[in-house]
């Protein structure tokens, strides 16, 4: 699987890294873009990973910022200290929202989460990167009334 870990701190990436390894041995990181405009340059030359490990405030300011350039199809797992981006994480594509310092046990049901809902999409014959778009459209779309 192949992971991209946005966050500005050395000694946080290092410690998700570390969580990675043990939690997930078949992973690879893939990049580790540290502010907004390095994470745009990212998505722009690369693929889209198969997972994204993305701190909300990063030095250059909020994370948020980048949606509004890129389309971010693979599915976010948000590490932060702070816990009042929840809704707003869950509405850009979050699976997950951790908050530091990550645990071990955390990040492990984050991954399994991750797992699930790929074979739940994927029994349905969609694509195996979940967004909240397919999601909707798969069933679909969404009621106009109730």
């Amino acid at each position: 699987m192949n992971i991209l870990i946005i966050e500005d701190e050395d000694i946080a990436a290092d410690r998700l890294k570390g969580l990675l390894q043990r939690v997930e041995p078949s992973a690879n990181v893939i990049g580790t873009p540290v502010s907004i405009d390095e994470s745009i340059n990212w998505f722009q030359r690369n693929d889209m990973p198969d997972l994204v490990l993305m701190d909300i405030n990063l030095a250059d300011g909020s994370c948020f910022s980048i949606f509004d350039v890129i389309d971010i199809t693979a599915p976010i797992i948000f590490c932060t200290a702070y816990d009042e981006y929840a809704l707003k994480a869950f509405q850009s594509n979050g699976i997950a929202y951790l908050l530091k310092p990550i645990l071990e046990a955390d990040l492990r049901s984050a991954l399994e989460k991750l797992a699930t809902l790929r074979a739940s999409l994927s029994n349905d014959g969609l694509d195996s990167r979940p967004t909240l778009k397919k999601i909707g459209n798969s069933q679909g779309g969404y009621k106009s009334r109730f």
